[in-house]
C-alpha cells in the first residue's frame, strides 16, 4: 500500500522551475515518522502516473525516493488547487522524500568537470533506466529527473509525464511504439560499446522481473486505479502486461544498438 500522511506547517517553494507547484517541508506519515519531503500539486493524471510509477520501481528494485500521498490542510499552505480533499478546504498532494542530493543537470551547471556522467555510467541502475523508461513509456528523463544523493546512489524522479506524458488518452497507449526517448540526446552518446553491452545485460534481467509484476494488484494498492478511472485503469494494466516483451527492443532503440 501507498504510504499516507499529512504535511505540516513550514513549506517553502521549491526553487527549481517546474510545470506544477512544489514545495519543500516535513510530512507527518501514518506510520508516525516525520520526513522531509518534495510536496507537488498534481492533477489526478500526473498523481496518478507518479504514484503507480514509483510503486512500480520499487517492485522492480529501481531506485526511486520513497512516496507518499499526503493532505495539505489550509492552515499549511493555500497554495495547493488540483485536487480538494473533503469540505475543509484541504487538499490532495504527491509527497516524495527528499533523497538529499542534486540531480544531475545542477551537479553539471555548478562543475563542468564533474564525474556525474562517469559515475552514471558504471552504476548498477544504468540498464534499469533505459529498461524501465522504456516500460512506462517516459518521455522526460531529462538530466533533472536523475538524482546523485551524498551516499552515491542515484535516483529516478519526477513520472507525471510517464505513459506517453502528462494527459495521456487510453488511445495513446501502443504497447510495441517507440515513444520519445530523451535519454537518447544527453546519456547514449556518452555511453561506449560496452557500456551498451552491459546496459543490455541488466535490462534482460529487469525484464524477467517484469513479468512477474501483479501490475493489476500494484495499481490498486497505491491508489492509481482511482485517479485514472475504471476504463484508463484497465488500459494501463493492458499496455504494461503487453509492453514487457517489447522492453528489449525499445531500450536497444534508445542505446543505438538497434
Amino acid at each position: 500500500m501507498i504510504s499516507t500522511g499529512k504535511v505540516l506547517k513550514g513549506l517553502v517553494p521549491h526553487t527549481q522551475s517546474s510545470a506544477n507547484a512544489v514545495f519543500r517541508g516535513d510530512v507527518y506519515l501514518s506510520s508516525g515518522e516525520i520526513r522531509r519531503a518534495f510536496i507537488k500539486d498534481l492533477d489526478p493524471r500526473q498523481l496518478g502516473n507518479e504514484l503507480l510509477v514509483a510503486t512500480l520501481a520499487k517492485s522492480l528494485g529501481v531506485s526511486v525516493p520513497d512516496a507518499a500521498l499526503v493532505i495539505v490542510e489550509p492552515d499549511v499552505s493555500m497554495a495547493f488547487k488540483k485536487i480538494p480533499h473533503g469540505k475543509s478546504g484541504a487538499f490532495v498532494a504527491f509527497c516524495s522524500m527528499d533523497a538529499n542530493g542534486s540531480t544531475i543537470a545542477q551537479i553539471l551547471a555548478a562543475d563542468p568537470a564533474s564525474d556525474a556522467i562517469p559515475r552514471l555510467k558504471s552504476s548498477p541502475l544504468l540498464g534499469k533506466i533505459y529498461g524501465f523508461d522504456a516500460w512506462v513509456a517516459n518521455i522526460d528523463r531529462h538530466r533533472n529527473n536523475l538524482i546523485l544523493s551524498g551516499d552515491g546512489s542515484f535516483y529516478l524522479i519526477d513520472h507525471g509525464h510517464c505513459f506517453t506524458g502528462p494527459s495521456w488518452m487510453a488511445s495513446d497507449l501502443n504497447s510495441s511504439k517507440e515513444y520519445i526517448s530523451k535519454l537518447k540526446l544527453w546519456l547514449t552518446p556518452n555511453l561506449n560499446s560496452s557500456d551498451k553491452d552491459r546496459a543490455m545485460a541488466e535490462i534482460k534481467i529487469l525484464t524477467s522481473g517484469m513479468v512477474g509484476t501483479d501490475v493489476q494488484l500494484i495499481i490498486e494498492e497505491c491508489l492509481a486505479d482511482k485517479l485514472y478511472g475504471a476504463n484508463d485503469s484497465d488500459a494501463v494494466v493492458g499496455f504494461l502486461e503487453s509492453r514487457v516483451s517489447h522492453v528489449l527492443s525499445l531500450s536497444a532503440k534508445a542505446l543505438h544498438t538497434l
